[in-house]
């Protein structure tokens, strides 16, 4: 899978090859074109970009750009040859790509969890510039996660934020320790989830067993978190939010 930009072209380059095996001429009529996005864990719906397919003396180049709102999304394009052409072998040409927004990057310190937490529930290897997804990629699911923990954390009553927010979740104090626990293992889950269906999309439009049971585990995970939030901002009569004096960190275990 490779990544993409919201507002920059995407390309798929392919050949035609007639029954000998040989390049085929120019044959811009009679593709079957389709494009199509999901965001993770959700189902493929057809994309509204434009595909432009263009002939460049032997090659075939389609192209797309991500519109406003591709940021998130991994993009499916699929393109068929000619099914009226005689003289070809008729092949399927695909690509699939994750989309960005340019202007976010991210790190380990937008996330409750470190890369090496997802990595235990991958299984994989370490993340790398070519892995699938890379590196840069699974810290951007690490930060997507914890926008969705922090949006859960601050409807329940309480504003902490990554380390890198303006409200890092404290080191000490015995509900800070159970909210890091619990925001850590969900960010972690999620994070994981995020791998798991990047790598399967490559091969599958089928929600892999191992996400869905990592799927789970979260949702369950954060019905704690949440659970737990909304009963300390009960005993705090209102929002759970609490002064600290510590130096805010990332709790390591």
């Amino acid at each position: 899978m490779s990544q993409a930009l919201v507002g920059e072209a995407v390309k798929l380059v392919f050949d035609v090859r007639a029954l000998d095996g040989s390049l085929y001429g120019s044959q811009i009529q009679g593709f079957a074109t389709a494009l199509y996005r999901r965001r993770t864990g959700n189902a493929y719906v057809s994309a509204a970009e434009a595909v432009t397919l263009t002939y460049y003396g032997g090659l075939y180049e389609a192209v797309f750009t991500p519109g406003a709102d591709a940021d998130g999304y991994t993009y499916f394009l699929t393109i068929a040859d000619p099914a009226d052409v005689a003289e070809i072998t008729r092949r399927f040409h695909s690509g699939t790509w994750t989309v960005t927004s340019a202007a976010r990057t991210a790190s380990e310190d937008d996330a409750f969890c470190d890369l090496a937490d997802v990595q235990a529930h991958v299984q994989r290897g370490p993340f790398t510039d070519v892995t699938v997804p890379s590196r840069d990629q699974v810290l951007l699911f690490m930060a997507w996660a914890a926008d969705e923990i922090e949006a859960v954390m601050a409807a329940a009553g309480l504003d902490y934020t990554a380390p890198s927010g303006a409200n890092p979740i404290p080191a000490t104090g015995e509900i800070a320790l159970t909210v890091s626990s619990l925001a850590r293992q969900a960010n972690a889950l999620r994070g994981a989830y995020k791998v798991v269906m990047a790598q399967a999309i490559q091969t599958s439009k089928e929600t892999p067993e191992r996400a869905k049971q990592l799927d789970s585990d979260y949702d369950d995970i954060m019905s704690k978190l949440r659970e737990y939030v909304e009963r300390h901002a009960k005993r705090s009569g209102g929002r759970a939010r609490t002064s600290y004096t510590t130096t805010p960190k990332k709790v390591s275990w």
